[in-house]
């Protein structure tokens, strides 16, 4: 794909040979306003490509948010089965940390 920069005038003065480029010659036209791009005139083509293209991005995201889910159900469902099989009874991670905190204090204080 052809990418051609265009100043503002230069797209007053040439509109609409600018979106018959665009369209039919298969090129990007770049507006550029006081030596920054601003925006782009492509191509109907090219925009449905660029619109698929981000609704597959999406679906992929969706399917690695699934699939982390599930993993992350799966690893759940795990862990309370060797919870029930060793007879480890759940802990609020919050209590836990605390009281290894409070050991961890226990044993340091010995050593001050």
């Amino acid at each position: 794909m052809v990418e051609r920069e265009v100043t503002m005038t230069e797209l007053r003065q040439n509109l609409a040979g600018l979106i018959n480029q665009a369209a039919y010659g298969h090129e990007r036209i770049v507006l550029v306003s006081h030596g920054q791009p601003k925006a782009a005139i492509v191509g109907l083509a090219e925009l449905l490509a660029l619109q698929q293209a981000a609704a597959q991005r999406a679906d992929n995201h969706l399917d690695t948010a699934d699939d982390f889910l599930s993993t992350a159900g799966e690893l759940r469902k795990r862990i309370a089965e060797w919870r029930e099989t060793y007879q480890v009874p759940a802990t609020d991670s919050a209590i836990l940390l605390r009281e290894m905190r409070e050991e961890w204090d226990d044993e340091t204080d010995v050593l001050r």
